[in-house]
């Protein structure tokens, strides 16, 4: 239900006096003001800003008596008649008024809300840019922002951006959370490589699994070396029990000889090639040479136990080389911050000093710690931070909306598609509302 609010005048009071009373009363929506004078009753309207009153209709006390006279009430839109309607907006406010008025098209969500009020109130728009972000209340100073300020002296009608919170809740009319802006940071698109060495073959695993498995060929080899050694010891020693119970010293010598012939002199490369051949033959057990060479249950037993675990590592191998060779090969730039903290990219930043600095700081983690160090601020208006991620490996830092609106005209290709991507992580959600003069009252009624 809409409420009326009427102030009834019985003692003269003058154009002046009426006026400075009307201006005490910006934050009601229907406003009249009656005054009595012998016998008639004037009923006069706030006009634009409170700059003037408006006599909308008289009462004759004499032909009004005993009637049911109706009140003559307001249009649902006030008349500013031309009059200024200044706005609050931000960087891309202005641009993206241009930008409509060349193309028909908008590039950004407030700023056809507030051409929409200057044409429903017959108003002439004009854009104030504000190149800050809107703080949440008053600063350590106790002051406002940009965005705020002129709505409190009533020189500016609406802003695009304000931060809620309990002092702007008071001080203004705030809209529903019309808006959210999110810290990401932008990268060039993933990066073709051509595969031209050989050192290409040790790409399918990684540094830890080559580790792992020359660790395991060292130990297998050092256990089957063992084996070996004890299984020669045995044997020699049961052979010299025997050879000293032989009355002859030829025969023993003969013996000797026949026990050295039985050991191979290149046996360690025979227990190198049975671990190294089911690398490349997966069939090398079968084959005679590691047959006749590696004889023996537990011998076998262990390069069997190794065979096994080669079977999954190559096979991963192998599935993982063919990919790289059939499929196009990429480089994945980072997507989250964690990431781009222990990448060697360079960092970009807008909007850095006072905004996105503070937030870094109050993070306080290792990631936020490596950004401080090694972020580099650029202009938002400039294209430098944007087409720097085209220039090698290198990132820019900022928000999201700042990207979509600004930065796309420098990162498109000429069929205008993107050509970077944004991380997947998002930080510092920040949340703004449109607000309202309270000098402006009749626009929340629009909003």
């Amino acid at each position: 239900m809409r409420a009326y609010f009427v102030f009834l005048f019985t003692k003269f009071v003058n154009s002046s006096q009426l006026l400075e009373f009307a201006k005490s009363t910006p934050l009601f929506l229907q406003v009249y003001f009656a005054v009595s004078e012998d016998n008639s009753i004037d009923i006069f309207v706030r006009g634009v800003l409170i700059q003037k009153l408006i006599k909308i209709i008289t009462f004759d006390a004499n032909e009004a008596q005993g009637e049911n006279q109706e009140l003559i009430t307001r249009k649902k839109y006030s008349d500013y008649e031309g009059a200024p309607f200044i706005a609050m907006v931000g960087p891309t406010g202005t641009r993206a008024m241009n930008v409509f008025r060349e193309t028909g098209n908008w590039i950004d969500w407030s700023s056809p809300i507030i051409y929409e009020l200057t044409q429903v109130f017959n108003a002439s728009l004009e854009l104030a840019t504000v190149y800050t972000l809107p703080k949440k209340g008053r600063d350590k100073d106790g002051e406002w922002d940009d965005y705020t300020k002129p709505l409190l002296e009533g020189t500016s009608a609406i802003s695009s951006y304000i931060t809620p919170s309990v002092e702007s809740n008071h001080a203004l009319i705030l809209t529903r959370s019309t808006h959210n802006e999110l810290v990401v940071f932008i990268t060039a698109l993933p990066k073709r490589i051509t595969v031209s060495s050989l050192l290409q073959l040790l790409r399918p695993l990684n540094t830890n699994v080559w580790t792992g498995i020359i660790l395991s060929i060292a130990l297998i080899f050092s256990v089957l070396e063992t084996m070996i050694y004890l299984k020669r010891r045995r044997v020699l020693m049961e052979r010299i029990k025997v050879i000293f119970l032989m009355p002859q010293r030829r025969a023993w010598f003969e013996d000797l000889n026949a026990i050295e012939k039985e050991i191979p002199k290149h046996i360690r490369t025979l227990t190198l090639y049975a671990i190294l051949q089911p690398i490349i033959d997966q069939s090398g057990l079968t084959s005679k040479t590691l047959r006749t060479n590696i004889q023996g249950f537990w011998t076998r037993l262990v390069i069997g136990s190794w065979f096994l675990m080669l079977i999954v590592v190559m096979c991963a191998y192998k599935s993982k080389l063919i990919d790289r060779i059939v499929l196009p090969y990429y480089t994945q730039p980072p997507t989250t911050f964690q990431e781009l903290a222990e990448s060697n990219y360079g960092i970009g930043v807008v909007f850095w000093t006072g905004v996105i600095e503070v937030y870094f700081k109050a993070l306080n983690s290792s990631v936020s710690r490596s950004v401080l160090q090694r972020a580099t601020e650029y202009n938002f208006f400039d294209d430098d931070c944007y087409v720097s991620i085209f220039e090698g490996d290198k990132a820019c830092i900022g928000f999201k909306g700042l990207f979509n609106r600004i930065g796309m005209r420098y990162m498109v290709d000429i069929e205008k598609q993107k050509m970077f991507v944004i991380s997947k992580e998002v930080l510092f959600p920040v949340y703004t509302s449109m607000g309202l003069s309270r000098y402006y009252p009749e626009l929340n009624g629009r909003l």
